[in-house]
């Protein structure tokens, strides 16, 4: 015969290694400030994770960097905290050649900045969630490191009965 045990908090040990949750995220891309005008071409955000599923990636639209860059671009998804966090890179497409516009190349974009968001830091926060600019790191050593205007928050598992033996 078990007992039946309520997980009073799973934060607790929501990082350890034997242990892997799902969590709710959710995600949003406003805006970018800090391009150097330089840089001509269309300007994108790619999110991949950092640990496990690194190959899939999700990309918000290009906006061309001449102009206001917005996007508003908004994810919901789950993922296990064994992914670690996520990374948002900012990426530069230049103008396409005909070959490109064919399909018999893809285009070829270069990352003007990102950053590592772990799943521990946003937890670390009061409301589970964070709004505001985070600087990209910059490996073109630009006096003004583009930056990206993000709202991440975390829905993190569900205190649920377990029966312990």
């Amino acid at each position: 015969m078990g007992i039946l045990f309520m997980v009073c908090s799973p934060l607790i040990s929501i990082f350890t290694d034997s242990l892997i949750f799902d969590v709710q995220v959710y995600l949003a891309v406003i805006a970018a400030r800090n391009i150097p005008r330089s840089q001509k071409g269309k300007l994108s955000v790619r999110l991949q994770m950092q640990k496990k599923a690194s190959s899939f990636y999700l990309d918000t639209v290009a906006v061309p960097s001449s102009s206001e860059v917005t996007w508003n671009q908004q994810w919901t998804f789950g993922a296990e905290t064994s992914t670690k966090g996520f990374i948002l890179s900012l990426r530069l497409r230049r103008s396409t050649t005909l070959k490109q516009m064919l399909g018999f190349t893809r285009p070829r974009t270069k990352v003007l900045g990102q950053i590592h968001l772990s799943w521990q830091k946003v937890l670390e926060s009061p409301l589970l969630s964070y709004n505001g600019w985070v600087n990209l790191e910059s490996k073109n050593g630009e006096k003004l490191e583009p930056s990206l205007f993000i709202s991440v928050s975390l829905t993190p598992p569900q205190a649920a009965p377990q029966l312990l033996r």
